[in-house]
């Protein structure tokens, strides 16, 4: 009985001696282990220098993963795609510009009082600008006769030229007719930077260009992006009156 036991003991202390020196080697091994080679630029580099993160295998035992690309790579292949994929690359922003989850991001951003106390104190030194921007505001119409503000509704079909809302409906639910919306911000008033806009569109591009809001809007599509381009590059100078 008592025989039984000591080998038992010795058994047990066998195992844990076995298995920390199995723990020993491992770790010994990672230590080696610094630097892996690059499946796309064939370099040798630094484990840091590629994307990891923690994965688990079937046994529950936790491990660290490494990406085959090192970083320097992933950016480049990820730059590459993205210019030969422009469209693609634009519907994903805007579906994540409109989503819930950044929405909630940026509710908790707005609702922090930093960002709050830094917006309160620009406003506090800059009351000069925010005056002068609210004359511009009111001192910003277009000066274009109605033949050529016709003549510009009848190019977009009488339509909104940012998301193709038609003028009948805009005006059941607006009360009101399309707005002469510039498309550069501080550029001319004259029809060389004049397209048709519903009061929705006019309000949320506000003094964003072009550009800006045809990548986070998702009725701003690319043929009316292009119609605008072809109407201020080149069809205006068909339609303006001489002076």
């Amino acid at each position: 009985m008592y025989n039984s036991w000591i080998l038992q003991q010795v058994r047990y202390n066998l195992i844990r001696s076995i298995n920390s020196l199995k723990d020993w080697f491992y770790q010994g091994m990672w230590k080696i282990i610094t630097k892996k080679q690059c499946t796309w630029c064939n370099q040798t580099k630094l484990l840091s220098e590629f994307y990891s993160k923690e994965k688990f295998k079937r046994s529950g035992e936790a491990y660290i993963y490494y990406h085959p690309e090192c970083k320097q790579c992933s950016i480049n292949r990820s730059k590459k795609w993205k210019s030969k994929n422009k469209e693609s690359v634009r519907i994903s922003n805007v579906k994540y510009n409109n989503s819930d989850r950044r929405r909630y991001l940026k509710k908790i951003f707005m609702s922090r009082e930093e960002p709050k106390l830094k917006y309160r104190n620009w406003q506090r030194l800059n009351k000069d600008k925010i005056k002068n921007y609210r004359l511009s505001r009111q001192i910003k119409t277009h000066n274009i006769s109605s033949l050529e503000w016709e003549n510009c509704k009848l190019y977009f079909n009488h339509c909104c030229a940012y998301c193709g809302l038609d003028e009948s409906t805009h005006k059941e639910i607006n009360k009101q007719q399309l707005h002469q919306e510039h498309v550069i911000h501080d550029g001319r008033n004259d029809l060389k930077n004049c397209v048709p806009s519903c009061k929705s569109c006019n309000g949320i591009k506000n003094i964003r260009t072009v550009n800006h809001f045809f990548n986070n809007s998702e009725l701003f599509t690319r043929d009316r992006y292009l119609k605008i381009y072809q109407w201020l590059r080149f069809d205006v100078y068909k339609y303006l009156e001489k002076k």
